[in-house]
C-alpha cells in the first residue's frame, strides 16, 4: 500500500512539474525586402512603438542603431568612445550612446542593450539601406529560419520544425564566435582547409559583368586566394578595379558541391575571407541554429533559379577553350576584353 502511495505521490510531482514547465513560443513574420539591397536580410523591430528595419548581420558582434533613434526617447547621457572598422578597413571613431531598451520582434517582447551610433558611424549602416543592425549579441539568443521562397522568418528559443522538401540538398556549416567578432567557421574548399572564414549576412560586393553588376559569393583575403589558386590551377581570372575575380565552374564546400561560384581577392579586405549575403540568397532556405552553432542552407534544384547562376556558366563556357589551350593553367582576362564581349 505504501509503495502505491509513493507511486501516486511521484506521479503527482511529475504532473505538476510538467504543468509548470514554460512553453517555448515560436514567432513567425514577413521578411522585409528592400529592392535596392535584395541580398540583405531585414528584420522589423519595434522600439517604444516605433518600427525600425534592422539588418540581420551575422558579421557584427553588437546591435547598433542610428543616432536618429533619439526620437524614441533614448537617454544617451552615458557615452563611450569606440572605433568601428568596416570590411574595407575604414576606421571611424565616434561617440556612442548605450541604452537599455524595451523592444519587440513580432509578439516577442524583451529588454536589451542597444548601442546608439554617432553621426559619422551611422553613415556606414545607412549605406546598406539599414536603420539599424541586429548583431550577434541578439541573434545568438534565438534559432532563426529564413524561408526565402515564402519571404517568411521564424524564430524561437527552441528547435524549429523545418519545411524541408524531398529533393533538398543541404550545406551544413559549423560556426563559432570570438570576442569582438561575428560568425566564424573553418571549412574545406575543394579539399583545402581554410580557417576563420567570416559568414557575413551583412556584407556583399559586386563587379561589372556583361553590362550589369554581378554579386560575388566569396571574398577571399589575399593569403587564402593565393593558396586556393595555386592548388586548384584552372580557374578563369578577371582583372577589375576592385581586385582579381575568379569565375569557378564548381566548388566543393565541405561535402557539398556547388556549380558556378564567383570568388575574388579584394585588396580592401585585409582580415577574414568572407561568405557574403549573396551566397546565402542563392539558397531556398537558411536555418541559423544558434543553440547548436550550426548553419544549414537548403536548396531544391527543381525550384532555385539563383542557385545555378546561369549567367556565370555562359561566361565560363566562352573561355573554356582558352583554358584548354593554356594546358589548364589560370587564364587572366582583362576588363577591356569583357567590355568587347558586352558590345559584340
Amino acid at each position: 500500500m505504501k509503495i502505491l502511495l509513493y507511486l501516486i505521490f511521484a506521479l503527482c510531482i511529475i504532473v505538476v512539474l510538467f504543468s509548470c514547465k514554460k512553453t517555448t513560443q515560436t514567432y513567425k513574420f514577413n521578411l522585409t525586402n528592400n529592392p535596392n539591397f535584395p541580398s540583405y536580410l531585414f528584420v522589423p523591430v519595434t522600439i517604444n512603438n516605433n518600427p525600425y528595419s534592422f539588418l540581420f548581420d551575422t558579421g557584427t558582434e553588437l546591435t547598433l542603431i542610428d543616432s536618429f533613434a533619439s526620437k524614441t526617447g533614448l537617454n544617451t547621457d552615458k557615452k563611450t568612445f569606440i572605433t568601428l572598422q568596416t570590411a574595407n578597413s575604414t576606421k571611424i571613431s565616434d561617440s556612442v550612446g548605450c541604452a537599455k531598451l524595451n523592444y519587440s520582434i513580432d509578439n516577442f517582447h524583451s529588454k536589451g542593450i542597444f548601442y546608439v551610433l554617432g553621426r559619422e558611424q551611422a553613415k556606414i549602416i545607412n549605406k546598406v539601406g539599414a536603420e539599424a543592425i541586429l548583431g550577434m549579441d541578439k541573434i545568438k539568443q534565438f534559432n532563426w529560419l529564413f524561408n526565402f521562397a515564402d519571404s517568411m522568418i521564424t524564430f524561437s528559443k527552441d528547435k524549429i520544425e523545418l519545411p524541408a522538401l524531398p529533393d533538398d540538398k543541404i550545406l551544413t556549416l559549423d560556426f563559432y564566435t570570438k570576442p569582438g567578432g561575428g560568425t566564424n567557421m573553418n571549412i574545406t574548399l575543394d579539399g583545402q582547409c581554410f580557417q576563420d572564414i567570416l559568414f557575413d549576412t551583412g556584407f556583399e560586393t559586386f563587379f561589372s559583368f556583361f553590362g550589369k553588376e554581378q554579386s560575388i559569393d566569396i571574398i577571399f583575403n589575399e593569403p587564402d586566394f593565393t593558396a586556393y589558386r595555386i592548388k586548384q590551377g584552372a580557374v578563369i581570372g578577371m582583372d577589375t578595379d576592385t581586385g582579381l575575380v575568379s569565375l569557378i565552374d564548381s566548388i566543393q564546400i565541405n561535402d557539398f558541391k556547388m556549380h558556378s561560384i564567383v570568388a575574388t581577392k579584394n585588396p580592401k579586405v585585409v582580415t577574414n575571407t568572407i561568405i557574403t549575403a549573396n551566397f546565402v540568397r542563392r539558397f531556398r532556405m537558411m536555418y541559423f541554429d544558434s543553440k547548436n552553432r550550426k548553419i544549414q542552407l537548403y536548396v531544391s534544384p527543381s525550384d532555385s533559379a539563383r542557385y545555378e547562376r546561369k549567367d556565370i556558366q555562359e561566361f565560363i563556357k566562352t573561355y573554356l577553350p582558352r583554358i584548354q589551350e593554356n594546358n589548364g593553367d589560370t587564364v587572366e582576362i582583362k576588363t577591356s576584353e569583357v567590355e568587347k564581349l558586352i558590345h559584340r
